[in-house]
C-alpha cells in the first residue's frame, strides 16, 4: 500500500527526528510560524484600511453618509445634491456604481497577488493549511469590500429607499461585468483566433484536400462543414492553451457575493 503525503513540497524547515515515529522529517519551529502569521497580517491590514477608505468615498458621493459620522465629508456629499453632478435621481448614478466595481475588480487583483505571496511566506506544512489560509484572507476582503456600504446603509442610516438603490445598482454593475468578462471576451478572443489561424493557412497556401482516404470526392457543402468543424476545434483548444490554471475560488466567490446580495440586503 501507498501513503500519499499531504505535505506541501514548497515546505521548507530543518531536519529532524520525529519524537514519535523515530522517522526523519522537516520541521519548523512554532515561533517562526506565529512570526510569519503575524507579518502576514500587518501586511494586509493596509489593504483593508484603504478599501474602507475607498468605501466611505464612494458613500460621501452618493450622500450616503449621516452628516453626524465621522466619515462625513461636506465637500464629496453636496455633489449628491438635487441639480449636482451625482443628484441621487439622474442616471449617473449607474457609472458611479460602474466605477465602484472597477475599484473593486482592481483591488481584488491587488489583494490576491499579496494574498498568494503572503500565504507562501507563511510556510504552511500541508496543502490543506495554505489553501485555508490563501481562503480565509480573500474571502475577509472580498466580503468586506462588497457589503461594507450596504451594511452602513442598512444598519446605521437605515434608509431603505438608499439601500434599494445602492443593492440594483452594484448587483447591476456585477452581473456587466461578469457578462463582460465571462461571455463578450471569450466571444471576441475567440473570433481573433479563428481569424489568426485562418490567415496563418491561408499564408501557408495549405489546401484541404477533396479526397478522402479511398479516394472518392467529398461533397462539396459535407467537406465545408468539415473544415468548419476542425477550425472551431482548432480555434476552441488553441484558446484553451492560452487559459490560465482554473482557480475554483472564483467561481465559490461569486456564488457567495451573490449569495449574500440576495439573503442579507433583498428583502
Amino acid at each position: 500500500q501507498f501513503k500519499i503525503s499531504n505535505t506541501r513540497p514548497q515546505f521548507k524547515g530543518d531536519m529532524r527526528l520525529n519524537p514519535i515515529t523515530g522517522l526523519p522529517e522537516t520541521h519548523t519551529s512554532t515561533k517562526k510560524i506565529v512570526l510569519a502569521y503575524l507579518i502576514s497580517v500587518l501586511i494586509h491590514v493596509p489593504m483593508i484600511l484603504l478599501s474602507l477608505g475607498i468605501t466611505s468615498l464612494f458613500l460621501n458621493i452618493k450622500g450616503n453618509v449621516l452628516p453626524t459620522h465621522w466619515i462625513y465629508v461636506d465637500q464629496l456629499t453636496q455633489l449628491s445634491k438635487p441639480g449636482a453632478l451625482f443628484d441621487k435621481k439622474s442616471k449617473m448614478n449607474i457609472i458611479v456604481s460602474m466605477l465602484q466595481v472597477t475599484f473593486k475588480i482592481i483591488f481584488t487583483k491587488i489583494n490576491a497577488t499579496i494574498t498568494k505571496k503572503t500565504t507562501d511566506w507563511e510556510n504552511h506544512t500541508t496543502h490543506i493549511s495554505y489553501n485555508n489560509s490563501m481562503t480565509v484572507k480573500r474571502f475577509t476582503f472580498a466580503i468586506t469590500y462588497t457589503f461594507i456600504t450596504l451594511v452602513y446603509i442598512a444598519f446605521w442610516k437605515l434608509d431603505i429607499n438608499a439601500l434599494r438603490l445602492e443593492l440594483i445598482g452594484l448587483f447591476a454593475s456585477d452581473e456587466i461585468k461578469r457578462l463582460v468578462n465571462e461571455s463578450i471576451i471569450p466571444f471576441v478572443v475567440k473570433k481573433i483566433t479563428a481569424k489568426k489561424l485562418s490567415k496563418h493557412d491561408h499564408h501557408k497556401g495549405h489546401k484541404t484536400s477533396s479526397l478522402n482516404d479511398s479516394g472518392k470526392k467529398y461533397h462539396p457543402l459535407s467537406s465545408k462543414f468539415h473544415q468548419q468543424s476542425i477550425q472551431e476545434y482548432v480555434v476552441e483548444k488553441v484558446n484553451e492553451t492560452n487559459q490560465g490554471e482554473y482557480n475554483v475560488y472564483e467561481d465559490y466567490y461569486e456564488m457567495v457575493i451573490q449569495f449574500g446580495y440576495i439573503t442579507l440586503f433583498a428583502a
